[in-house]
């Protein structure tokens, strides 16, 4: 028995004079026919964040207050929790790095590089702690 995650499609919400970039993430179970949603991943800006609700993920995108997050460095292709890093250079840093090199595929039409890189991002927020709704 077993479950696997699956990734959602892509969604670019234009607003105002920004792009919202939104990403469900899905828990599939053997058992069930049907996945189920567990996480939605968005992006705007500089800011990236993961939530289990779509009313907590936009608040957390517009509040200025946050939390420091789990610190998290990349090696190679592989996001290492570490505690003697400074908070700076932790998963939004990472997430964000992975998020800004996907685009950059994207738009060279770099699939290969896109899709790794959307793996390494979500390796990168899999370590962020997320509040409940």
């Amino acid at each position: 028995m077993g479950s696997r995650v699956i990734r959602g499609n892509l969604l670019v919400i234009p607003i105002e004079d920004t792009l919202l970039y939104v990403e469900p993430l899905y828990l599939s179970a053997e058992q069930r026919e049907l996945p189920e949603l567990k996480r939605l991943i968005a992006s705007s800006g500089d800011r990236v964040v993961m939530s289990q609700s779509v009313d907590s993920l936009l608040a957390a995108l517009v509040t200025k207050k946050t939390s420091p997050p789990p610190v998290v460095t990349a090696t190679g292709r592989e996001a290492v929790p570490l505690a003697a890093e400074s908070p700076s250079s932790g998963t939004a840093a990472v997430a964000l790095q992975h998020y800004r090199q996907a685009l950059a595929a994207l738009r060279k039409g770099d699939w290969q590089t896109f899709g790794v890189e959307m793996d390494a991002l979500q390796k990168a927020l899999e370590g962020v702690a997320v509040a409940p709704p």
